[in-house]
């Protein structure tokens, strides 16, 4: 019989947890300012808008808890004109560029909005060109 893994706690190395919750495994993030960003497998171009469209609507949302008002309000109007521009048959790849350019500079160096740009990239980078 083999010997069932050490728990977190337990390491010395001080190494990273993974959590199974049944048949969903993944990264765990713990303390005040801990994030973790993970994209799922994308099946199709249905599933990447909906991904898309999740995101940018948890970027309105963390703009609007980590930024002032004005900034806050530019991501938002942004991000709706990235969800937009993601419904298009044919994206425009230089307005996305442009748009992810306004909202990265208007997020400053709110580490959790960073994440979640750079999620909203990726997610993108998946839809059909």
């Amino acid at each position: 019989m083999t010997e069932p893994p050490e728990p977190p706690e337990a390491r010395s190395d001080g190494s990273a947890s993974v959590v199974n919750y049944g048949s969903m495994t993944g990264p765990v993030a713990a303390g005040v300012q801990s994030h973790i960003s993970q994209v799922s497998h994308v099946t199709g171009a249905q599933d990447t808008l909906a991904q898309i469209e999740a995101a940018l609507r948890q970027l309105a949302a963390d703009a609007a808890s980590e930024l002032d008002d004005a900034s806050a309000a530019q991501v938002s109007d942004d991000a709706a004109r990235l969800a937009g521009e993601a419904k298009h048959p044919r994206p425009d790849r230089a307005r996305i560029t442009q748009l992810l350019g306004r909202i990265t500079a208007a997020a400053g160096s709110a580490a959790a909005l960073l994440d979640v740009i750079d999620r909203i990239r990726v997610l993108f980078d998946a839809l059909p060109h």
